[in-house]
């Protein structure tokens, strides 16, 4: 069988296949984000079968996690395996499974509060549309501002986005408002044409899969504070595991930014550390930062980093030994990445398919799973690449910040292999995208 999308209903899935199974579990802490809970159970339960699906209700009004969700597994004796788990400890506390069959409704009452959404999803109702006609030789802060203030009466204006030229630095003379609330979009089209300090603005509806502009906004795609830095570390104890190393690097270069990624290489032989690794950062001078922790103690040892941009391939020689290693084994670990700003108006077989079809160049796209975090604005819900391939985390790394259909695709974090350990584990969270001066969303009181 091979692998199935199932973050549908139950139907859907019942449709799917009649191999699956569906477990009940409780006991995770409700107070986590709902990516941290679902990877905690898909790490936890691994040895049970083939993981199909993790549903983790949400309810609407707390924005808590619902005290049980339910595991959808495939797999000889997949049930048993997972029954036997139950009372065992996970990362702290005890879950409790059993078998929840398919035909079974039982929990549907419980499950009432956090499917009433159609209130919610109107509220939510989010419609994109294009403007030109403003300045492009001012700052985009002061077009955002301009904008805002112009169709201010026309209902919520949560995210304003001006592509920039990553040549020039001119702004591009499309620009993008998503705007939502009853009849937000009849109103800024109404006000099309009108005066904005001197200049006719023009606005005009511009659907999530309407691709138009894509040959205008090419030159715009990359964008340097969505994008993300490789820095080389060396002086670290490579006698320490792998993942000790990580958690110390992740931990001493904190303060330069977003800590995205941190690559180990390891020698499959030995199982040591290499003597260099890789931090990956994104941020306003996140680089620079890094590199001013140059020849700075960590845990007693002096680490040295420089700079080590994408293009760069001095260190493929020292490195090939691993690589080969790691491909003659098949061990290319697959990894777990968040990425955000993906058209959540869309449908889920269709956003799955943009994701997909972006991500395909860089390895093998084993699923992806949207975010389901309602709480969030549409812009700031995390999709979970699962990658696989050589050096397919490497590329996801390099299309940080690149156009896709309009929106700023950002790569928010990648997750540690589950083989770590628990302490790194437990630290490990997903967080929310920085905002910065290219793609802040800007949130009002409606």
């Amino acid at each position: 069988m091979g692998l199935l999308d199932l973050n549908g209903s139950d139907a859907d899935i019942r449709k799917n296949s009649s191999s699956i199974r569906r477990i009940y579990v409780e006991g995770y802490d409700t107070s986590l984000r709902t990516c941290d809970v679902a990877i905690a159970l898909r790490e936890h339960f691994a040895s049970c079968g083939e993981i199909l699906h993790i549903d983790i209700p949400t309810h609407i009004g707390s924005g808590l996690l619902n005290r049980f969700a339910f595991i959808y597994v495939s797999g000889e004796d997949a049930v048993e395996k997972a029954l036997g788990l139950s009372g065992s400890d996970m990362r702290g506390r005890i879950v409790v499974t059993k078998a929840y069959p398919l035909h079974e409704t039982h929990f549907d009452l419980d499950l009432a509060p956090t499917k009433a959404r159609e209130s919610r999803r109107q509220y939510m109702s989010t419609r994109r549309i294009c403007v030109e006609g403003y300045d492009t030789s001012l700052p985009a802060v002061d077009v955002k501002l301009a904008l805002r203030r112009h169709f201010a009466s026309c209902g919520g204006i949560f995210h304003i986005y001006i592509p920039t030229d990553v040549g020039s630095g001119l702004l591009n003379r499309f620009g993008f408002m998503y705007v939502r609330g009853e009849g937000a979009e009849e109103k800024v089209l109404r006000l099309s044409g009108s005066d904005m300090g001197g200049r006719n603005v023009v606005a005009m509806s511009y659907p999530f899969r309407e691709p138009d502009l894509n040959l205008v906004l090419a030159p715009t795609e990359v964008y340097s504070s969505s994008s993300i830095r490789r820095i080389c570390v060396e002086g670290y104890d490579t006698s320490l595991a792998a993942d000790d190393v990580h958690y110390a690097l992740r931990k001493h270069f904190a303060s330069c930014g977003e800590v995205v990624h941190v690559y180990i290489p390891t020698d499959v032989g030995t199982g040591l550390s290499n003597r260099f690794g890789f931090v990956y950062v994104r941020g306003e001078d996140a680089e620079e930062k890094a590199l001013g922790l140059s020849g700075s103690d960590m845990g007693g040892r002096i680490v040295m980093a420089k700079a080590y941009p994408f293009h760069e391939t001095y260190l493929d020689r020292e490195l090939a030994p691993i690589r080969a290693a790691e491909c003659q084994l098949g061990s290319w670990r697959q990894r777990v990445i968040g990425v955000t700003g993906y058209d959540t108006r869309l449908s889920t077989d269709y956003a799955k398919s943009m994701l997909i079809e972006h991500f395909s160049s860089c390895g093998h796209v084993v699923t992806v799973s949207l975010g389901q975090d309602t709480s969030a604005d549409p812009l700031d819900r995390i999709a979970l690449l699962f990658m696989a391939g050589e050096d397919a985390t490497e590329k996801v790394l390099q299309l940080s910040g690149r156009y896709l259909r309009g929106l700023n695709m950002v790569v928010t974090i990648v997750c540690p292999p589950v083989n770590y350990s628990s302490t790194i584990m437990s630290d490990f969270t997903i967080p929310p995208p920085r905002k910065n001066r290219e793609t802040e969303t800007e949130t009002t009181t409606e």
